[in-house]
């Protein structure tokens, strides 16, 4: 599993160790530079002192004495090459060929030398490079070391920096594990950092849309119960008085009314399943290239028959393929839902009309019936689960309008309800969005 606190430690300290190294390797390498420079000053300072006339003339008989290993080898000639004077017994360093900075060679190592040519002598003041190396090196550490004892100072501040900049989101999360699973208000915002916001804002919109999800699931569930209770308890009371009852006539109404009951008390489960096939978390439609026109006419050919046992005009204007990319089964039970209401509510006699037609990127789909229509101000709850007009004497169960809403917005249609034909019935018109340029074929 992966780790924000590991992820940052390991970033920021493999940054701060390579910048710690980068940096001392610099300054090391500065260091040495400054060093040398100060032993070449040096160099020629003390050449520069035997120019003095206080020095004397250049025959100075007696040698300097020192076995030192960052000796400075000090020697004077004069004009014919003789050597008059040397800081070191046997140090006989050749001269370098041009006045001043210069290595040469002595003793099988290298010597920095510097020169000057003066009236009456030539000056060279001279230093092995190895010393001078490990002098630099040495002073070059010195500087170093304060910096390399920096690391695990800065390395324990990083390791409780980090800490304690992910305390927020430790908190967050003792907070959701202390909480039962019926706890869904909101975190707190409040004293968060800017980052951390962000992400509470975001988990406190789904713990609200997951409360709605869970309210609405028990509405359902209440609902349905309630929807349920009443056509068993008929079912129930007509199979009791068939039991009870002799005379064949009467049985064979209580037989009948209890089939009715059936298919009624059926067709309730049948929408509550397809109900919740269409919640968020159902069953997704499966797109694909339908024509609305022949699933149209099939559903019209489905109910032809109860239309016609009921003195019921069902007719159809589709004569022309429209084309839409849909979920065929649920277009089909959204046709279903309409024509069946259609059908209920319309009075014998009576008339029920479906059209197809195209117009521009948009497939409409209107069904008119001479009902008894739907008042103006119940339009807009008419489609709300197991709502039931005040006035509505038909059996049902509430649902056919909002299984048809859910399977509209499912494919981004809009659907409005106005009067039918001479303002008698009812005129539902649904709007499909279709691909651009997918015309009449």
């Amino acid at each position: 599993m992966t780790s924000i606190r590991r992820r940052l430690l390991t970033y920021l300290l493999t940054g701060l160790i390579f910048a710690a190294l980068l940096a001392g390797a610099g300054g090391y390498v500065k260091s040495r530079e400054e060093v040398n420079e100060l032993f070449d000053y040096q160099l020629k300072q003390l050449a520069q002192s035997f120019r003095s006339p206080a020095f004397g003339p250049p025959s100075m008989p007696k040698p300097l004495k020192t076995e030192e290993e960052d000796e400075i080898v000090v020697q004077v000639w004069d004009k014919t090459g003789t050597l008059h004077f040397t800081s070191a017994i046997g140090a006989s360093l050749p001269a370098i060929k041009n006045p001043g900075f210069g290595n040469v060679s002595w003793r099988n190592e290298t010597w920095r030398a510097y020169l000057i040519i003066d009236q009456d002598r030539v000056i060279q003041a001279a230093q092995a490079l190895s010393a001078r190396h490990e002098m630099s090196a040495d002073f070059a550490l010195r500087n170093l070391l304060p910096s390399l004892f920096l690391i695990p100072v800065l390395a324990i501040l990083i390791w409780i920096t980090v800490g304690r900049g992910l305390r927020p989101l430790r908190d967050i999360t003792a907070s959701l594990d202390k909480r039962s699973p019926e706890a869904l208000d909101p975190l707190p915002l409040a004293h968060l950092p800017s980052e951390v916001q962000p992400m509470v804002t975001a988990l406190n919109i789904l713990l609200g849309r997951l409360g709605q999800a869970l309210e609405s699931q028990r509405q359902f569930v209440a609902d349905a119960a309630h929807e349920l209770r009443t056509p068993l308890a008929a079912l129930q009371m007509q199979a009791h008085i068939l039991e009870r009852t002799d005379a064949e006539e009467d049985r064979a109404v209580a037989l009948s009314e209890l089939n009715a009951g059936l298919k009624r008390t059926a067709r309730v489960v049948h929408q509550l399943l397809t109900m919740a096939k269409l919640e968020p978390r159902g069953v997704q439609p499966v797109f694909s290239s339908i024509d609305l026109s022949r699933i149209v006419k099939q559903v019209v050919a489905e109910h032809a028959r109860l239309a016609s046992s009921a003195h019921i005009d069902l007719g159809t204007d589709c004569h022309e393929r429209v084309m839409l990319m849909a979920d065929p089964s649920q277009i089909h039970v959204l046709l279903d839902n309409l024509l069946a209401n259609a059908v209920t509510y319309t009075p014998p006699g009576g008339k029920v009309d479906l059209t197809v037609y195209q117009r521009d990127d948009v497939a409409v789909l209107e069904i008119v019936d001479t009902g008894k229509g739907i008042p103006r101000e119940e339009r807009a709850r008419v489609f709300d689960r197991f709502y039931r007009a005040v006035e509505n004497d038909q059996p049902g169960s509430g649902l056919g309008l909002a299984i048809v809403k859910k399977i509209a917005d499912l494919h981004g249609a809009t659907i409005a309800l106005g009067d039918g034909d001479r303002h008698r019935g009812l005129r539902v018109t649904i709007r499909f969005p279709t691909p651009s340029g997918s015309a009449k074929l």
